[in-house]
């Protein structure tokens, strides 16, 4: 990790490194609880010409895994989340990625965010905040909160940005209807997207990675096997 980043990740370079030098990026962003290492488990099908990046979110959980914001329960069993402690990660993230091409050789014009459950909201936080820094989103397990949207974004600019969902049906987690009501906003707005569910609980089945694959192949070039 460099000690100009404000987050820690681990990388894997492109296997075919394009004529400019500068690869685009995949950014991987873990879910609630978990670390750097989860996501990146993909990362050797993904790196023909990408530089692949997965990050560790900057809060520490106290049973050893890591979040970019808390999640709570009170006493009535209603879901309370930390929406400054979300805002301040949406923040580091915007810096980690402004930092990106001081310290890898990537294009920092051409990213894909691929985020999981928590991950995934952050993802669209990010993306409605800075679409012309991104080529694509993947959103898996995740929604849309709302208290971490911005307030006004470039919506011309979001709208061309391609969205790929995917969401169990038996998710105990974050229930299907959440990701729907995702996919029926970016409706609404005209933003491209696709979105499929899978006969899974909170997690990625292997048809579900084929279809991000298969999409990521057409939509950002990443390469077929």
């Amino acid at each position: 990790m460099s000690d100009s980043l404000p987050l820690h990740y681990v990388d894997l370079k492109p296997k075919n490194l394009p004529e400019s030098g500068k690869a685009p990026v995949i950014l991987m962003l873990h879910g609630y609880g978990s670390h750097e290492n989860d996501l990146f488990a993909f990362a050797q099908d993904l790196n023909d010409r990408h530089h692949v990046i997965s990050l560790r979110a900057p809060l520490r959980l106290g049973f050893g895994g890591f979040a970019w914001y808390e999640i709570n329960w009170n006493a009535s069993g209603d879901k309370w989340t930390d929406v400054d402690a979300g805002l301040k990660s949406i923040e580091t993230l915007t810096s980690f990625i402004d930092s990106l091409e001081e310290n890898f050789d990537v294009d920092a014009s051409d990213i894909t965010l691929m985020g999981f459950s928590q991950g995934a909201i952050m993802s669209y936080a990010y993306s409605f905040r800075h679409p012309e820094k991104l080529k694509a989103v993947v959103a898996m397990s995740g929604y849309i909160v709302s208290e971490l949207m911005p307030a006004k974004a470039p919506l011309g600019m979001v709208q061309k940005l391609p969205y790929f969902i995917t969401h169990g049906t038996q998710d105990g987690v974050i229930p299907v209807s959440w990701a729907q009501q995702g996919a029926d906003y970016l409706e609404k707005l005209q933003i491209p997207h696709t979105f499929r569910t899978y006969a899974m609980a909170h997690g990625i089945n292997p048809q579900a990675y084929a279809d991000v694959k298969a999409w990521l192949v057409e939509n950002v070039g990443i390469g077929a096997e």
